[in-house]
């Protein structure tokens, strides 16, 4: 396979659940193989709700066969998913069971997917988008983004060849979650080797985890949302014929 859409998931169906709906209405998903890898339960089982529901879309469903937890995960997950990509436009839109992807999310990614190649710097698309308070500018900004030295967790598109570069840089050492964040760790990578993450100016997913592994509180989770995203109503702008 060349193209893959990656679900991470583990025991939060809720969430899931508005995570699968909305790969369901992905522009532009036609060829794309849908895997979900799902971590174990502390008693050696699986969440048989958070199955069902990646099963909806799901082509390949991985159970993990011990229990990882988050950042061991992660990388496994991400490591098995960049073996199975084949061919010079192998790509990765990465999802974690809390991430949403707006219908746009796809299609946003391809047509911009050159960008990641223009620079050996350039190593992914971090989808998170930026704030803004007023309708008619996230509008304007729909098709703008920026590339800086900044790196989250929430959404990422990767090409294989840059995914591979990122990944002999991933230590193994980073497998303990007790000891924080594999992406908290991956951004001093990318501050440190000056790397770039290609940003949408309007988000192309929306985070919905307001409890998770390393949620901190509300205060936190409020930092994360977005006033508006690409999968926000903008119909009366339209309608208004603003530009």
């Amino acid at each position: 396979m060349n193209k893959q859409i990656l679900i991470v998931a583990y025991n939060r169906p809720d969430y899931t659940r508005q995570v699968v709906d909305a790969v369901k209405l992905l522009k532009d998903r036609t060829g794309w193989c849908i895997t979900a890898s799902l971590d174990m339960l502390p008693d050696g089982t699986h969440c048989e709700s958070v199955k069902a529901i990646v099963g909806e879309v799901a082509d390949i469903v991985v159970l993990q066969s011990e229990r990882l937890d988050c950042n061991k995960h992660v990388r496994v997950a991400l490591t098995n998913a960049h073996a199975s990509l084949s061919g010079s436009d192998g790509a990765l839109l990465y999802l974690e069971d809390d991430i949403v992807p707006a219908p746009d999310c796809l299609e946003f990614c391809l047509l911009n997917m050159q960008v990641l190649r223009s620079s050996d710097r350039i190593k992914c698309m971090t989808l998170m988008g930026e704030n803004h308070g007023d309708v008619h500018v996230a509008w304007r900004n729909r098709h703008g983004f920026k590339a800086h030295r900044w790196f989250n967790a929430w959404g990422n598109f990767w090409i294989a060849s840059q995914l591979g570069q990122v990944l002999t840089e991933w230590p193994s050492a980073w497998d303990d979650s007790e000891a924080g964040a594999w992406d908290a760790r991956l951004l001093g990578k990318f501050l440190d080797n000056e790397w770039l993450s290609v940003t949408p100016l309007l988000g192309r997913v929306q985070n919905i985890g307001e409890v998770g592994r390393f949620i901190t509180g509300p205060d936190e989770f409020r930092r994360r949302k977005r006033d508006f995203w690409a999968g926000s109503d903008f119909s009366k702008p339209m309608a208004a014929n603003f530009r």
